[in-house]
C-alpha cells in the first residue's frame, strides 16, 4: 500500500520538488478551479478561510472525480482494500500543500 500510495502522490502531484502540481499532473485541474475560484471570491469576503471555503465548495464536483481517479490508481496498482482511505488521504495532502498558494492568490488579488 505505502509503494502504491507514494506512486499515486507522485502521479498526482506531478513532481516532488513544488507543492504546486505541473502541467500534465492529474491534479491540476482541481488545483486550477480552486485557485481560480479563490481569485474570483477574493473581494468578495474578508476572511481567507471563508474564500477558500467557498472555492472548495465550487469545486466540489471535480473534487470528487480526483479522488475517484486517484483511487482508481491505487486499485490498479494493486491495493484494493485500502484504496479510499488512501485516496483521501493523498487528496488531502495535495490540499495542504497547495494551501499556500491559494492563499497567495487570494492575497494578490485582494
Amino acid at each position: 500500500m505505502r509503494i502504491a500510495c507514494f506512486v499515486v502522490l507522485l502521479l498526482a502531484a506531478g513532481a516532488a520538488e513544488t507543492s504546486e502540481p505541473v502541467n500534465t499532473s492529474i491534479a491540476r485541474p482541481y488545483y486550477e478551479c480552486i485557485r481560480s475560484s479563490a481569485v474570483r471570491y477574493a473581494k468578495k469576503a474578508e476572511e481567507t478561510a471563508a474564500v477558500i471555503q467557498a472555492a472548495e465548495a465550487s469545486c466540489q464536483e471535480m473534487r470528487d472525480d480526483l479522488l475517484a481517479e486517484i483511487i482508481a490508481n491505487i486499485i490498479i496498482r494493486g491495493s484494493p482494500g485500502d484504496a479510499e482511505d488512501g485516496g483521501k488521504r493523498i487528496l488531502s495532502h495535495l490540499e495542504s500543500e497547495w494551501r499556500p498558494h491559494v492563499v497567495l492568490a487570494i492575497l494578490e488579488a485582494r
